[in-house]
């Protein structure tokens, strides 16, 4: 049966639990912050030909 809810965004049920949408981002924020941080600190005890495949990485596992 097809949905026929007015708003035809999916159910997530982290809302029901109370979390709302500036909660949500608030998380995604300091995920974000927290892993960037990560990069960083990882980046500064690599070699120079270390970081420069560090960098390729995302582009190499996309292909």
């Amino acid at each position: 049966m097809a949905d026929t809810s007015i708003h035809n965004q999916p159910h997530n049920p982290l809302f029901d639990r109370g979390i709302t949408h500036a909660g949500l981002a608030l998380v995604r924020e300091r995920f974000l912050k927290l892993n960037s941080e990560r990069l960083l600190r990882t980046r500064t005890a690599l070699l120079p030909r270390q970081q420069i495949f560090l960098d390729l990485l995302p582009l190499l596992i996309h292909i």
